[in-house]
């Protein structure tokens, strides 16, 4: 096909610029070209001149110049008797394998309006914040700003409203199957009028989202959703997933995005609107005809994340109910035990003989932070601490501080900084996120988000709730039903087991026995039944199973030991256990060493349960955003995650 966008882009990098006069191509700065670059570049341009034309004219609607490009056209329907008719035209007439879809969804009024509350109360907030400041109000100018932070995720959670098919309705629905693209405007067509489409082999980008908001109004397709973003994923990597990425490699098309985030509220869309959201179902079509067969021995892994959407899509929906009473109970039994940390602070400084820190006060900021180090570490504390990457100083996060702990005034420090990050983390701000609509959290959940394969999970991020019982308690099954817990009993030391096949790990899962106190054994030198289930040798093991199936050396260990749960581990023990990790299961080491030596010399890890025939889901060492990627850790971590 004509590409008008990469032949501009070219012209550009030539030295040529390319503007309009009329219906006229005016072309500047073949002057600066050698004879044969100026002829090449003549007749190039002289043949796409009519393309070249119609995409400087299409600036401002850069859908429509590829829409054409494509031989597609547009049909607009309003009519609910004029959607059945197509509707009927379209499933009876067409020949298409698949059918792209897409849809396009607005905020429900109340959630616009929401949103515009917030807005103002938030103006008020920051006017009033100026005020204090000048008058040097500073207890004042703090409380106004933990309520401006509420009110800002308030505005944030309003916003994206159109994302969430509790809060969102459907504007707009593309069907693509061939010939002319038609969109079906939801606010003027019944949904009824649409029924026979969701009997057919439907494919989206992300179609999560169209089948939530398809759920969201009772329609279930009858067939799996084809997904050109899951495809996307495991072809190009899950960093280049979107439809732009998609797009530019295998048709090397530049599409804007610029109309996703404006008004389809609107009651007259405009044409640069409708030619965007047509765009979108075209393109899935023609990509899912490239990437389907493209996938090869990833089928099996795609179909998994293809089918998982389904499950996603109603999780999403349904939501988790936060009691949001209980959330305010806890956040002032947290601000008491804040302020009871703050005396603790102060009484310690008295204890040591130290009124110039009392004097000073607690330190809230890294600089005050590193200045309380430097007044309390000696002298070999402070050379052997952990130094900031870019300047060199004292580093000053919450699990470096912990390190100081046996200095009273800094073990209170830490104490406020992890009260103070699950206030400011998973309180107010927490609560904000629920839907005034459903009164539960809609947290989105990333199929396949991770390079393992695994999910991810945002807004909000639910995984990271704290293990805090008191904050685990806090979610809640609806009135007369019950949250059931389900958990696999280490599911991934078991996959590195299969992986492996070692032997010796295979008898102690079969036997019913547990590998961390296998492990403690071996790494203490104690018998099997010397070892405490609650105590310090399992525990120990635990970090060295975890970290050895990560493939971590002896340095990542004490550091993932420290940085995760705390503990000291000294260097030489972390270099001890892992030897004898290695020597305890012997075949899950030689399975490291040679995985990772087949990965490196291939170029990409294969990861699934068919592995070994070559068969699942490739993540390529090329995809790592940096170079220096530990490949190895890598080789032994993502088939076990994944």
């Amino acid at each position: 096909m004509p590409n008008a966008v990469e032949t501009l882009s070219a012209a550009k990098q030539a030295g040529l610029r390319l503007a309009l006069d009329g219906a006229d191509l005016i072309v500047a700065g073949f002057k600066r070209l050698d004879p044969a670059a100026a002829a090449h570049w003549r007749s190039r341009l002289q043949i796409e001149k009519a393309a070249l034309v119609d995409s400087l004219r299409g600036k401002d609607n850069p859908s429509a110049v590829i829409l054409r490009q494509l031989g597609v056209k547009v049909v607009y329907v309003t009519s609910h008797a004029v959607a059945e008719q197509i509707v009927a035209r379209l499933v009876g007439d067409s020949s298409a394998a698949i059918f792209g879809l897409d849809l396009e969804t607005m905020a429900q009024v109340s959630e616009v309006q929401r949103r515009r509350q917030a807005e103002r109360r938030l103006a008020e907030i920051e006017a009033r914040v100026k005020g204090l400041k000048r008058v040097g109000k500073a207890t004042e100018v703090a409380a106004q700003a933990s309520e401006a932070k509420v009110l800002r995720q308030a505005i944030a959670h309003a916003a994206d409203a159109a994302l969430d098919a509790n809060r969102a309705q459907v504007r707009l629905v593309q069907v693509y199957a061939g010939g002319d693209t038609v969109y079906f405007d939801m606010t003027r067509v019944g949904w009824p009028a649409l029924t026979t489409l969701w009997s057919q082999r439907l494919a989206a980008h992300g179609a999560g989202f169209e089948l939530k908001n398809l759920a969201a109004v009772g329609i279930v397709p009858e067939k799996p959703v084809e997904c050109t973003l899951q495809m996307s994923g495991l072809l190009l990597g899950t960093h280049r997933r979107s439809l732009l990425s998609a797009a530019a490699e295998y048709f090397n098309l530049s599409i804007s995005k610029k109309e996703q985030t404006s008004d389809w509220s609107a009651p007259n869309l405009s044409k640069a609107q409708i030619d965007y959201a047509a765009l979108d179902a075209v393109l899935v079509v023609k990509l899912a005809a490239r990437m389907l067969p493209a996938l090869g021995t990833m089928r099996d892994a795609y179909l998994l994340q293809r089918d998982a959407q389904a499950a996603v899509a109603e999780m999403e929906l349904r939501g988790i109910l936060l009691d949001v009473g209980a959330l305010s109970v806890l956040m002032d039994e947290l601000g008491s035990e804040c302020a009871e940390w703050r005396a603790r602070y102060l009484s310690a400084c008295h204890a040591m003989g130290r009124p110039d820190l009392v004097a000073s006060g607690i330190p809230e900021t890294p600089e005050g932070k590193r200045s309380l180090l430097i007044e309390l570490l000696t002298e070999d504390e402070r050379r052997n601490w952990k130094k900031t990457p870019v300047d060199g100083k004292l580093a000053t996060s919450r699990t470096e501080l912990l390190r100081g702990a046996h200095y009273p005034p800094i073990a209170a420090l830490v104490r406020l900084a992890q009260i103070d990050k699950l206030r400011s983390s998973f309180g107010p701000t927490l609560a904000a996120q629920v839907s005034p609509i459903t009164g539960r959290l809609h947290p989105s959940y990333n199929t396949a988000g991770a390079k393992s394969g695994r999910a991810t999970v945002s807004s909000p991020p639910v995984q990271q709730i704290p293990r805090d019982l008191r904050y685990r308690q806090l979610f809640r099954a609806a009135p007369g039903n019950v949250l059931v817990g389900g958990d696999f009993a280490s599911m991934e030391l078991r996959a590195a087991c299969w992986i492996a096949a070692d032997q010796i790990m295979t008898r102690v899962f079969e036997q019913g026995r547990d590998l961390h106190t296998i492990t403690a054994a071996a790494i203490s030198g104690k018998r099997v039944e010397e070892i405490d289930a609650d105590g310090e040798d399992r525990d120990n093991a635990k970090r060295v199973n975890f970290g050895a199936a990560y493939g971590m050396g002896a340095d990542a260990l004490v550091q993932a030991a420290w940085e995760s749960y705390g503990r000291v581990i000294l260097p030489h023990d972390a270099q001890n256990w892992l030897r004898t990790f290695k020597l305890t299961y012997p075949q899950f080491a030689t399975w490291c060493r040679t995985n990772a030596e087949t990965c490196q010399a291939r170029g990409y890890i294969i990861i699934g349960r068919d592995a070994k025939r070559g068969i699942g889901r490739i993540f390529r060492f090329a995809w790592n955003k940096k170079v220096d990627q530990k490949k190895y850790t890598q080789s032994c971590n993502l088939p076990i995650q994944g």
